[in-house]
């Protein structure tokens, strides 16, 4: 492989565009999603079939497209909702011109993006970057391609005007574009007023939401909607069973109101059942469900108004969550609250706060990532801690003993990242290298084993790694030279060697020369 670019990876394949506009793929091509003519797995890349000068790739569930150099999309893979958008519901082995409006190829050579869902694609049509119409074809069952009736379409349907969007966020089965005059469109399920506009009926093509101008942001949760305004305050849409909305009551509203008290907002998040606010003065403010202390406020009582998150200042980044507990950067010191089993929260107990508590022997973190039940923080001086469960090693420190308080990771230096798999850490060092440490069953570490490791080993043969990306049971480092190495399970052909053997060390992915 040589000078790979960008890579897309559906449910059980993969897909790489090198530099030279070709793109191979690789693993089950149970409905074609290979491209290259037969449904017959392959355990490395094989070439898309009469394709050149590719601009762009996207992978959806089964199904691949393609916008090409000179304008147009071609797509592949499964088609029973007519995803491909070539005006039939066959799956193709190969791949297919897409059919769209005359106006729409008129400025195909002008689009930037291709986005896929499982079985519904979009193509955008950009000016100045940004997003300016969405064009679906495939499933609409949610009428994900906003049409009048819930009929699945075979061909691309320019259906969803969304001129001079700032941005677009789409989560459950509803969507919102911000546009640059600071208005809020939004579109999709709406049964429980997460649209905005004053019913509960789906709407099918974006409506303006009425009230909130000189919006700087907007954030979905899965049946509520918020705005940050300019002006840093919040207004809040949708469910509230939990007080979600943050206006003081558990009333279902179908049009924006403020969230109480919220004043200098400058970041906001959304949960399922909560929300929260980060303001200019580097606190925390947060509302809604309240079960596992996850507001922070000292109680586990649902809030219907934000309280703010006791003791907790200097936050000049989001939270990160973990799977019931959640930690925040200030000042250099990650804080921590929540569910404490095993001692994620760092503060030298087992026990569960409900308010932040300072990680103990921490005071220079630059980055803080949250495993399932495990912290690292990556120190100022490229060190890197961790606590919290380590039945596997995940810790790093020697022992398999879970630690309520960072212990260093031994023997690491010169550390510019930290990822966490699902019971393993791997790190990328200035060096270039990659050294790893925890679970090991399918050689997920690298070093030529499958020995579970307490404390870090170098991935082997592994130099000038510029990106790194841990799955459950496996990893891929994108190198400087263009190529891509991978190694641990490869069940389905995943690492993309030519073989189905679990690799202990990385090997190339063996794209095709052209």
């Amino acid at each position: 492989m040589h000078g790979v670019t960008e890579i897309a990876v559906g449910v059980s394949h993969s897909c790489a565009r090198q530099s030279d506009g070709l793109v191979g793929c690789w693993g089950d091509t149970s409905f074609g999603q290979l491209g290259n003519g037969t449904t017959s797995p392959s355990a490395w890349p094989v070439p898309v079939a009469g394709v050149r000068r590719v601009a762009r790739i996207a992978a959806g569930g089964w199904h691949n497209c393609l916008l090409m150099g000179g304008g147009g999309v071609r797509c592949w893979g499964m088609n029973g909702s007519g995803q491909l958008g070539d005006g039939t519901f066959t799956d193709r082995l190969m791949p297919v011109r897409a059919k769209c409006p005359r106006d729409l190829r008129e400025g195909l050579a002008e689009l930037i993006e291709v986005i896929l869902g499982w079985k519904h694609s979009f193509v955008a049509k950009q000016e100045d970057e940004k997003p300016e119409e969405l064009n679906g074809s495939g499933a609409n069952d949610y009428h994900q391609i906003s049409r009048v009736s819930l009929k699945n379409y075979n061909r691309f349907l320019a259906q969803i005007i969304i001129s001079e969007a700032e941005a677009v966020a789409p989560r459950g089965y509803h969507n919102a574009a911000l546009l640059t005059d600071g208005e809020v469109r939004s579109w999709g399920a709406n049964g429980y007023g997460q649209i905005g506009d004053g019913t509960t009926a789906d709407r099918l093509t974006p409506v303006r939401v009425p009230g909130p101008r000189g919006v700087a942001g907007i954030a979905l949760g899965s049946a509520h909607s918020c705005a940050r305004l300019t002006r840093g305050r919040v207004r809040c849409w949708g469910t509230n069973s939990h007080g979600q909305l943050g206006d003081g009551t558990t009333t279902q509203h179908l049009t924006p109101v403020p969230v109480a008290g919220l004043r200098g907002v400058q970041g906001l998040a959304l949960g399922d059942l909560h929300s929260c606010a980060r303001l200019g003065s580097g606190r925390v403010r947060c509302w809604g469900y309240n079960v596992y202390g996850q507001l922070g406020d000292g109680t586990i009582d649902t809030r219907l108004t934000p309280v703010a998150v006791a003791g907790l200042s200097g936050v000049v980044v989001d939270p990160a969550l973990g799977w019931r507990h959640s930690c925040a950067l200030a000042k250099g010191r990650p804080r921590c609250w929540g569910n404490n089993w095993y001692g994620q929260l760092g503060d030298g107990t087992a026990t569960d706060r409900r308010t932040p508590v300072r990680v103990k022997r921490l005071r220079d973190a630059a980055q803080v990532a949250a495993g399932s039940v495990h912290n690292c923080a990556l120190r100022a001086g490229g060190r890197v801690a961790c606590w919290g469960r380590n039945n596997l090693g995940q810790l790093g420190d020697g022992s398999t003993d879970d630690r309520w308080t960072p212990v260093a990771v031994t023997r690491l230096f010169g550390v510019e990242e930290v990822a966490l798999g699902q019971w393993h850490s791997c790190s990328r060092l200035t060096s270039g290298r990659v050294r790893c440490w925890g679970w090991n069953a399918f050689g997920q570490l690298g070093d030529g084993t499958t020995t579970d490791r307490r404390t870090p080993v170098q991935v082997a043969g592994l130099r000038g790694v510029q990106g790194l990306a841990l799955g459950w049971y496996h990893g891929c480092a994108r190198l400087t030279s263009g190529r891509v190495s991978c190694w641990g399970r490869n069940n389905h052909g995943q690492l993309g060697d030519g073989t189905t053997e679990n690799r202990t060390t990385p090997v190339a992915v063996l794209f095709p020369d052209g």
